[in-house]
């Protein structure tokens, strides 16, 4: 169910806050550009705009995910985060790396002069926002630590390499990441042109921040897709899960398990192929009967019709044990791996 609460708190709260301190970032670094026509400085205009504009399309993906299953959906939608990311991942390359790449370009091209006068204000805005967007950087860092420690990943580069980290989340930390380091390479830029009194390093500048827009819209587009395509969970834990089916007396195998992540929250579908063991499910259903009555009814069988009654009447109730063996089954397993959302056991 979507709430207010929803962006108070985790990934919700990353991404209103980015889309909050980028919104502001871009009217600063615009009038900076706008005072000293520097390429690194519409380059950092034009990747807070990106961010701002992905941001919002996350924001969108974010509380549709939260959306409860429908009739339409029954799967529900948590991939709508990683739609949202791939868009943003995109957009990423072609408006923050590709614009700036070409206005970088021009630039070669077609120098122009700086005024110098406003330099001084333009690194001053570099510096102001080296410290807003680190603060939307740390506030990403601190949920994807914490998500880190809390699914037992070593690292955060090994949590966000395994496709189950949350999309918008992991999103913003790379946006933040690159704009930070971007933010960086824009003021180095700004004070070389000034030290130097030509615009060349403030053009070159801005081809960096082009490359490092490029680099985290790959990442992004590729973590993605791999979900969105139908990743599956580590061999590892997809071993674990198996054991645990292993476990259970009815079960005397378990085949062909496939379990993917289904695009956020670390939410997994599980669909494993089990042979019965027959004897013992028949023990099962037996222990639930009185052997005494049972025997009984055996006893008063006289002709075939009779036999056939009692066939198909202990035949319907042991298919019913069946039923609520695998219940029991799938129930243990949601218990034991709460991020398993939907199960199907198929009998071999």
């Amino acid at each position: 169910m979507v709430t207010t609460n929803s962006w108070r708190v985790g990934p919700g709260k990353v991404v209103m806050m980015a889309i909050i301190i980028n919104g502001l970032n871009v009217v600063a670094k615009a009038m900076a550009w706008w005072y000293t026509g520097s390429k690194s400085m519409f380059s950092e205009m034009m990747h807070s705009i990106a961010d701002t504009l992905n941001q919002v399309i996350l924001a969108y993906g974010l509380r549709s995910s939260l959306q409860q299953p429908d009739v339409d959906h029954p799967y529900g939608y948590s991939r709508m985060r990683c739609i949202s990311s791939l868009i943003s991942g995109v957009g990423i390359f072609f408006l923050g790396s590709g614009f700036t790449f070409y206005h970088a370009l021009q630039g070669m091209v077609m120098p122009l002069g700086l005024e110098y006068t406003s330099m001084y204000g333009a690194i001053g805005v570099a510096l102001g926002s080296l410290i807003t967007e680190g603060s939307t950087l740390l506030v990403a860092y601190k949920e994807v630590r914490r998500k880190t420690k809390e699914n037992g990943f070593e690292s955060i580069q090994a949590y966000l390499l395994s496709g189950t980290a949350d999309p918008s989340t992991a999103v913003v930390l790379l946006e933040d990441s690159a704009a930070v380091l971007g933010v960086l390479v824009a003021g180095a830029a700004l004070s070389a042109s000034v030290l130097t009194g030509t615009a060349w390093p403030d053009t070159l500048g801005g081809v960096a921040i082009s490359g490092i827009l490029a680099v985290v819209a790959g990442f992004i587009i590729r973590t993605n897709s791999d979900i969105l395509i139908g990743k599956s969970i580590s061999l590892e834990r997809q071993e674990r899960i198996m054991r645990f089916i292993d476990n259970a007396k009815i079960i005397r195998g378990t085949y062909d398990t496939k379990a993917m992540l289904m695009g956020g929250d670390n939410a997994i579908r599980l669909k494993a192929e089990v042979d019965i063991d027959g004897r013992e499910l028949t023990r099962r259903y037996l222990e639930t009967m009185p052997l005494g009555t049972l025997l009984a009814e055996i006893q008063a069988i006289n002709t075939e019709e009779q036999l056939i009654h009692f066939m198909l009447d202990h035949g319907d109730q042991l298919v019913n044990t069946l039923g609520a063996e695998i219940n029991q089954i799938e129930d243990s397993l949601k218990r034991e791996f709460p991020d398993i959302k939907h199960i199907d056991i198929e009998i071999n």
